[in-house]
């Protein structure tokens, strides 16, 4: 039986240059599978960034419009007109008034149809809105 020192000698340069030929294909192999998984791991990356830009794009459209409606709801609101503060006194003869036509409608019941009640009704309503608004807004 030889030594394995022996048959360490009894290679020659062709087996070397061959295994060194077969450990570089297999080195390649190895480089390409990995170079593969990189590829595919990359573009599985890729894909999840492009969902998460399409989204983010989505969104920030999204938010654009909200703040559009909301500066345009606050012009809004800016022009609206207010209801008009009353004083004590300026109430007080607004309820005679309305108090006074609904007197007179009574009075002269066939001139006035139920039109003029509803338009009469809806003046109180409107008052007494107005007048709770005002209220609400004087107390802390």
């Amino acid at each position: 039986m030889t030594e394995p020192a022996d048959q360490a000698a009894t290679f020659t340069a062709a087996d070397l240059v061959a295994a060194l030929r077969s450990a570089g294909t297999e080195k390649d192999k190895l480089h390409q599978s990995e170079m593969r998984e990189l590829r595919r791991k990359l573009a599985a990356a890729e894909r999840i960034r492009e969902n998460a830009d399409f989204h983010l794009g989505q969104e920030m459209a999204r938010r654009q419009l909200a703040e559009k409606e909301t500066a345009r709801l606050r012009a809004e609101k800016a022009v609206m007109p207010q209801p008009a503060a009353l004083t004590d006194i300026e109430r007080q003869f607004l309820g005679f008034a309305l108090d006074l036509a609904a007197d007179e409608m009574a009075s002269r019941g066939d001139e006035f149809n139920s039109d003029d009640e509803a338009a009469l009704e809806k003046l109180r309503r409107t008052t007494s809105v107005i007048v709770e608004a005002q209220q609400n807004e004087e107390q802390p």
